[in-house]
């Protein structure tokens, strides 16, 4: 398994007083004692090939590290799918790419006089520069019934083929035929026996079929087995040894166990007549044919010993379950008979990497009859995140998680292939909070107007929590009128808030570790189609890991459902007056607005003036389709010329124009500049 080592990020207590994460400066209000993340480092050869998927890439045993496949000595056929096709049907011949020559495969016969449409085909599953087969034969077929010349075929999609090489079969009697020919890129190869004229059918006595390439898939995807963290943890950055010779590249990708699906199996510990246990609540049958509460020999679930009672080892009968799969507990089960006692130890787990499904059991709880309930528990995976090319990056997952795998893809233009030596994951298994979901209470609004949306974050705090000194919530603009309570109760007096072009921030002036739900009004501006409203929690204990907040299941996402009436719509400059002076505050104007209702691109252009009319900066200037200017990336001014130095204090004039086809639509705003 991984390896597990602590790090320190300090001691003693926390000396700055604020915090750059985020794109944003976040002031905290109380020194606390600093986290003591963990590292999940992966290293060994175990650790990388313990139940990952290979596809284009391998394991090297010797360096420890995950590369990308091929060099021209293996054959890259190995364990590929492999048939034998004929007009009438496809045969599946695993035999002739499973290594041993040993293996006669006669499922080509074919009854005419020439070979032409019957062939074996392997599928190598990634494009590669082939070179070289080589067609390994059973000594024991006699030649009287083989094929007397060959036809070599590749493809790079399975459809449209070129043949690489063709000739007589002259090695067939000695054993084998290596076939050469010029080097070409290719998925899919296919071999052909033709036939001379003859009375008698023909029989390919084909043992093994090895395909040979220069040099390693241009493409690879690795995979990662199942990774557990022993307990939910606040996952923090990710960093490699990652060796990327010239012409080569990597990315990386995360995900990690997502929304959590609960089944009660029983209340009090014991099955009864009616309770679903074999397919997971789907339709309530139990399998108990006689209505005893008690699961008698050959019942589903009692297909072990058969003796009435669920031991160690015996499978649950999945039924009804999504994938279809029967779940087999591991190992340490408590023996449950009907007079009580633990069906499994609690937090048992079983890692079900085929169809990347996690399930445990639960039996927490007291229910009837002083016996626990037994509840089964699963969860499917949250959706992989955007490639990352560069590590000592935040793991852009939702936490607080056990459970994650990685995602490794590599690629190469030449001979050489990137290199993983390592992977290391930070990670704090102390949370900010146990549990933080976010939820609206809309889904659609109407766009480009003033909105109110009710924000609610359900929180549960454990003993051992950090609990919450700073919440950023991302927006689409910026909000307006924020309103807070807790539970009903108004908190506004017990924090500070901070409001951006595209975000806001509510600190608390002491740390929250209220369960139950905070409620954020404000009031908001929609124009994208497709609005999201993510949010993260800081602790002072844990500066440099924040926590990702949850997304509900009605989502945070709000779509627009109206159309602007105007071309060039509220526009905002924020801050005003701007101090560029460097220090980290209001250094610059964020301008924003909203440019609609183009049915081509058109001339926009942001301009500041003096007092006289004269051009001092021209901030933006080219041409753009309806969309929303503004946000963290969007159009600013520092206080600068357009040569670059400094202008002097006073009032300024920030102008935006938009040419459209009915003239031009302008918007004048005065803008202080201050030292």
């Amino acid at each position: 398994m991984a390896n597990y080592t602590t790090g320190v990020s300090g001691s003693g207590r926390i000396k700055p007083s604020t915090l750059f994460l985020f794109g944003m400066i976040i002031f905290f209000n109380l020194n606390r004692v600093t986290a003591q993340p963990q590292s999940y480092v992966l290293t060994s050869v175990n650790d990388f090939s313990n139940g990952a998927t290979l596809q284009g890439c391998v394991v090297d045993s010797a360096a420890a590290a995950v590369i990308l496949e091929g060099d021209s000595t293996q054959n890259i056929a190995l364990g590929k799918p492999a048939q034998f096709i004929r007009p009438d049907e496809v045969l599946e011949a695993s035999q002739i790419t499973d290594g041993s020559a040993a293996d006669l495969n006669h499922h080509a016969y074919y009854t005419s006089r020439n070979w032409t449409d019957t062939y074996a085909q392997v599928d190598l599953e990634s494009q590669r520069n082939l070179f070289k087969a080589v067609i390994r034969y059973r000594a024991d077929v006699s030649a009287i019934f083989a094929p007397t010349d060959y036809e070599l075929s590749v493809s790079l999609d399975g459809a449209n083929w070129t043949v690489v090489a063709s000739g007589e079969m002259v090695a067939y009697i000695n054993g084998d035929l290596t076939i050469r020919f010029d080097p070409i890129q290719a998925q899919h190869i296919r071999f052909l026996g033709l036939a001379q004229p003859s009375a008698n059918p023909k029989t390919l006595g084909l043992g093994e079929l090895e395909v040979y390439s220069l040099g390693p898939v241009p493409v690879g995807r690795f995979i990662s087995g199942i990774q557990d963290l022993g307990n939910p943890g606040n996952f923090g950055r990710f960093t490699w040894q990652l060796n990327l010779p010239g012409g080569t590249s990597a990315s990386i990708q995360f995900r990690s166990d997502s929304t959590i699906i609960n089944e009660t199996l029983t209340t009090n510990g014991v099955w009864d007549s009616g309770e679903a246990f074999s397919d997971f609540g789907a339709n309530g049958i139990d399998n108990d044919t006689n209505g005893d509460g008690i699961k008698q020999t050959n019942e589903a679930w009692d297909t072990g010993e058969q003796d009435g009672l669920y031991t160690i080892g015996e499978p649950f009968v999945d039924n009804g379950f999504p994938l279809s799969r029967t779940w087999f507990p591991p190992g340490g089960l408590t023996a449950k008979d009907t007079s009580g006692g633990d069906l499994m130890a609690d937090g048992t787990v079983s890692l079900d990497t085929t169809n990347n499904i996690i399930l445990w059991a639960d039996t927490t709880g007291i229910g009837a009859n002083g016996l626990p309930p037994i509840i089964l528990r699963y969860t499917a995976w949250s959706g992989w995140s955007a490639p990352s090319g560069t590590d000592n990056q935040f793991l852009p997952i939702p936490e607080p998680r056990r459970y994650f795998q990685f995602a490794l893809t590599m690629r190469t233009t030449n001979t050489a292939t990137p290199q993983l030596d390592e992977l290391s994951i930070s990670y704090d298994p102390r949370l900010i909070a146990s549990q933080a979901v976010a939820s609206l209470d809309l889904s659609a609004a109407p766009v480009l107007k003033d909105t109110t949306v009710n924000y609610t974050l359900e929180f549960t705090f454990g003993a051992n929590d950090y609990g919450v000194d700073t919440i950023l919530v991302f927006t689409p603009s910026a909000v307006h009128s924020l309103d807070l309570s807790s539970d009903g109760t108004d908190i506004n007096n017990q924090v500070t808030t901070r409001i951006e072009s595209d975000r806001f921030y509510v600190i608390f002036n002491n740390t929250f570790t209220s369960t139950g739900n905070l409620n954020i009004q404000f009031n908001v501006v929609f124009s994208e189609p497709s609005n999201t409203l993510p949010a993260v929690l800081m602790s002072s204990a844990s500066v440099d890991n924040p926590q990702r907040v949850d997304e509900s299941s009605s989502g945070w996402q709000i779509t627009v459902n109206e159309i602007p009436q105007a071309s060039l719509n509220l526009v905002t400059i924020r801050p005003n007056p701007i101090t560029p002076n460097n220090d980290g505050v209001c250094d610059v104007a964020y301008i924003a607005f909203y440019v609609a209702k183009l049915s081509a691109p058109r001339p926009v252009k942001i301009q500041i003036y003096d007092l006289t009319g004269r051009t001092i900066a021209t901030v933006l200037d080219g041409n753009y389709s309806a969309t929303y200017f503004g946000g963290a990336t969007g159009p600013t001014w520092d206080g600068t010329d357009d040569s670059g130095k400094r202008v002097m204090p006073g009032v300024y004039l920030c102008q935006v124009r938009v040419q459209t086809d009915s003239g031009d639509n302008v918007f004048t705003r005065p803008i202080v500049v201050a030292y």
